[in-house]
């Protein structure tokens, strides 16, 4: 990679954190605390040994209070039960960050990844001219410097597929460094989230069945291979975990029971827990039939007493939760296939449409002012003031413009796609880029829609995509058009004769 290159990359990765100096500070999150703790544990023995008083109060921090060495197991215990619905690799970078040089060099890190990756899908899509404009529209009213910012693993969805896209859609060569910089953020974003590992499994194992069913796609086959290996990645780091921690630690991890928690807020879930637990009690559940039960997030996180589920439950409960999970599913899908399949839907179609950043930049004066949250101030710097509540926590963007200008962006820039793929030259040459494009929005509102909850994030951290394309097939289409304009001027005019 030449100079010219790093050095577009390096004015990229300063467009790309304006949004956060503006902003004020980079933007946590609710589960960014349980990210550091996770990622403490993870690689915190690799670090130089810090004085006791020091380590007391990091464990303090992130307690919100001091507690006995019983107290201290039992609660580690409950972490086990939600521990695989983290990853382990991006809280231990994380974690790494934020000792070496605080949150901003998190953001700093994810900048440059960002501004990498956009890169060499400009190569790879032969706009390369055009990278420093097209970043400074995606900086300036798009969703990525919001997910550069944030101090979650959101941003690798969006990147992932952007290097998927690179991969598969390519119209000109890359450098092995440029293709090096592809594999490494996919293989990364699946490690980082399991929602992104089920994305580049969809992404390559469906484009390599179809470059093996249709003959003229059989060329994009190495490229599918590359993308859903990444994918593997994703699968051999997600089986690794639990198993070094049963090695090490002597307990099992398991993740939440996601699925469960869906079709009960859906609904069916519901239903079934008021037939069966009348007859006793059949499932983990009906300790908690009588709670509200009608958001997922309430259902698996809450912890206050009067709605709290899962949260309430002792470690034996939640582990029979989650192991019952595939019996209910079942159980649930064979009574009310109907009702679930129509819940699914409309949670898909919910999702696709969301592109608001009020979830990552909403006012986090709550969790810095929690106890349980002392951590962030040690996170974030300069945030004394603003977890004393003498100073205000909420970012110095006006969010409600913010989003105007992200969705205006955001329909433009379907309107001009729609344009200009109405081109049979432009579809050629951009269809495979742009059905990975389809693919991954789609996909993700699919996996996080279903699975999940309807999380305004979960979508919005890849709607950047869009302008991205868009700004791309126009770059394109501009040269051709001006390099069409100087070879008809460059053509010798011929005279008729007298």
């Amino acid at each position: 990679m030449n100079w010219s290159a790093i050095r577009n990359i390096i004015v990229g990765s300063v467009l790309l954190m304006l949004l956060c100096f503006v902003s004020g500070r980079p933007q946590v999150f609710s589960d960014t605390k349980a990210y550091y703790a996770l990622g403490q544990g993870a690689v915190g023995g690799l670090l130089p040994h810090r004085p006791s008083a020091e380590m007391d109060e990091t464990i303090v921090s992130l307690r919100g209070r001091s507690m006995t060495a019983a107290e201290t197991r039992a609660e580690t215990r409950l972490a086990y039960t939600v521990a695989a619905s983290r990853s382990p690799y991006w809280s231990g970078l994380f974690y790494l960050a934020v000792e070496l040089g605080t949150a901003w060099l998190v953001v700093a890190l994810q900048a440059l990844t960002a501004a990498a990756t956009v890169w060499v899908a400009a190569r790879a899509f032969g706009v390369a001219h055009a990278y420093l404009p097209i970043v400074a529209v995606l900086a300036l009213a798009t969703s990525l410097p919001v997910t550069v910012m944030f101090l979650m693993p959101d941003l690798f969805a969006g990147l992932a597929i952007v290097a998927a896209g690179a991969l598969v859609g390519r119209r000109v060569a890359i450098t092995r460094a440029e293709m090096a910089i592809s594999l490494s953020v996919m293989a990364a974003g699946a490690l980082f989230h399991t929602s992104h590992m089920l994305l580049l499994a969809a992404l390559g194992g469906g484009t390599a069945v179809i470059a093996g069913l249709v003959r003229r796609y059989r060329k994009l086959f190495v490229p599918a291979l590359a993308v859903f290996s990444a994918a593997i990645v994703g699968v051999a780091g997600a089986i690794a975990f639990p198993v070094a921690v049963q090695i090490i630690r002597g307990e099992p991890v398991y993740a939440p029971p996601f699925l469960s928690a869906r079709l009960i807020a859906d609904g069916p879930g519901r239903a079934l827990l008021r037939q069966t637990c009348q007859r006793g009690d059949e499932w983990g559940w009906c300790a908690y039939r009588d709670r509200p039960l009608r958001d997922v997030n309430v259902i698996l996180w809450d912890s206050d007493p009067t709605v709290a589920t899962f949260q309430a439950a002792d470690y034996h409960l939640r582990v029979r939760m989650i192991r019952e999970q595939p019996r209910f599913v079942l159980a649930v899908l064979s009574r009310y296939p109907g009702q679930v399949a129509a819940n699914t839907v409309r949670n898909v179609a919910n999702l696709f449409l969301q592109y608001g950043t009020d979830e990552m930049l909403g006012d986090p004066s709550d969790r810095f002012q929690d106890p349980e949250f002392r951590i962030f101030k040690s996170i974030v710097p300069g945030t004394q003031d603003c977890a004393a509540g003498t100073a205000s926590c909420a970012s110095r963007l006006d969010l409600v413009t913010l989003d105007r200008v992200i969705g205006t962006v955001l329909f433009t820039s379907w309107l001009a796609l729609a344009v200009l793929l109405a081109s049979p030259v432009a579809r050629e040459q951009w269809g495979r880029a742009i059905t990975v494009l389809l693919a991954g929005i789609a996909l993700n509102a699919i996996i996080c829609g279903a699975i999940s909850g309807n999380a305004q994030r979960y979508q919005a951290r890849l709607t950047w995509l869009v302008p991205f394309f868009a700004l791309a097939i126009g770059a394109d289409v501009l040269r051709r058009r001006r390099t069409a304009g100087r070879d008809q001027a460059s053509l010798p005019v011929i005279y008729p004769a007298n």
